[in-house]
């Protein structure tokens, strides 16, 4: 029982991570910008930004 508690506790702290693949900054081809090592949301989660703004967007690390 104890495992199966783990088990439900591990998905769903794995799908609450995921971001959606139209929130990760993109360049005009479609290729995801990478800048210093980091990938950047288009927004910082809270709407007050977009459009893939660096200084303002989330850095996402990469895996």
């Amino acid at each position: 029982m104890k495992k199966f508690i783990l088990s439900i506790g591990v998905i769903a702290l794995s799908l609450g991570s995921i971001m959606p693949a139209n929130a990760i900054c993109r360049d005009s081809r479609g290729n995801i910008i990478i800048e210093n090592g980091m990938t950047y949301s288009r927004d910082n989660g809270d709407g007050s930004c977009s459009g893939c703004n660096m200084t303002c967007g989330r850095p996402l690390p990469q895996y």
